[in-house]
């Protein structure tokens, strides 16, 4: 088994982390506040805006949470979402400039399937790298 704990430059990755874990959240909340004109104009049912926004939180929470125990790896699967959603957000923009129906909704099934993913990803390194602690043999 490798160690992926970084030494030299976790504060950066921590820091990084952090952020990209409060900036979902704040994402998260916007999206939950002006969920009826957001799916209004991204053409999408309310109800999804709202799902995308509880991923967007669940992402949020699991980044900020796994931020206390910095790793390289941590990076890598930020990175990867952020390509992915920015690309897209480029097919997005494409499609719906052309009229197709139904783009807004995509995207938006891009974020809570990319975000469940991140959430999962980061929830299982985080659990893996939390310290054991023996339990007590008390009776």
């Amino acid at each position: 088994m490798t160690r992926q704990r970084v030494i030299g430059g976790s504060r950066a990755i921590r820091g990084g982390v952090l952020a990209d874990g409060l900036f979902k959240l704040a994402l998260a909340a916007t999206y939950a506040v002006f969920a009826d004109s957001l799916g209004a104009w991204l053409e999408a049912p309310n109800w999804l805006v709202i799902v995308t926004s509880l991923m967007l939180t669940a992402s949020g929470i699991s980044e900020i949470l796994a931020s206390s125990r910095p790793e390289r790896r941590q990076v890598l699967f930020l990175a990867a979402y952020d390509v992915t959603w920015l690309v897209t957000s480029f097919v997005t923009l494409i499609t719906a400039s052309r009229g197709i129906s139904g783009s807004g909704a995509a995207w938006l099934v891009y974020q809570v399937v990319g975000s469940a993913a991140l959430t999962v990803l980061f929830s299982i390194r985080h659990s893996q790298s939390a310290p054991h602690r023996p339990q007590s043999h008390r009776k």
